[in-house]
């Protein structure tokens, strides 16, 4: 792959997961290197430690250039930054079933012409949700490509960000199932929708400590 394509992403967050795609952390891309390795610094939480050699997937979230998979092996591995050589891109077919959080919220959507404070167009419940997107079930028809905002409660505070609906997915029940994806998020409302997944991560890995919980 391009290491100067690769350059352009420098900055932006990222998801790191194991092969199986279980989440590990998630920090930003702080440089790449000459040699195509790049180097991912943690943003709040500590990184966890990684063997050499341990193979990972690399979401990479970025809102005007567009997200890129990636995979790679660990080579340097502490807990505020990995090194991950043999970077290369992952298939479309692994795209899909990677990079997410359940999620069972709800939220208000409007259409991107009748901002708040209008009446929202409908309100969503979360299925999933990632750094680059979200899977959500609601009573209205979504038209493919259009453009929305969502509304989205943070511990009490309220953000927007634009997403376009990517493809209606097929659904067990009476309710509409869509695949929707972020664009043109600021850094501001990115720091906060990142704290809201480092916390859901947070409950994930409890969750697995403790089942009974």
């Amino acid at each position: 792959m391009s290491k100067v394509w690769l350059s352009d992403y420098v900055d932006s967050l990222c998801e790191v997961r194991t092969a199986d795609n279980d989440l590990l952390c998630i920090g930003k891309i702080a440089r790449t290197l000459s040699d195509g390795d790049i180097i991912i610094q943690r943003k709040n939480d500590d990184f966890p430690i990684l063997a050499l050699n341990e193979p990972v997937k690399i979401n990479v979230a970025n809102y005007k250039l567009g997200s890129m998979f990636l995979s790679g092996l660990v080579y340097i591995s502490n807990f505020d930054f990995m090194q991950v050589k043999k970077i290369s891109i992952v298939s479309d077919s692994e795209k899909r079933k990677a990079f997410r959080l359940n999620h069972s919220g709800c939220a208000y959507i409007y259409k991107e012409s009748e901002q708040p404070p209008m009446p929202p167009f409908e309100t969503i419940s979360f299925v999933n949700i990632s750094l680059t997107g979200f899977l959500c079930q609601c009573a209205k028809e979504l038209m493919p490509n259009e453009q929305y905002i969502l509304e989205f409660d943070i511990s009490g505070q309220k953000i927007f960000l634009n997403f376009v609906v990517a493809r209606k997915v097929p659904s067990e029940n009476e309710l509409n199932t869509y695949g929707c994806t972020f664009y043109n998020v600021d850094r501001k409302t990115e720091d906060k929708l990142l704290l809201f997944l480092q916390k859901l991560q947070r409950e994930d890995i409890r969750k697995l400590k403790n089942p009974l919980l």
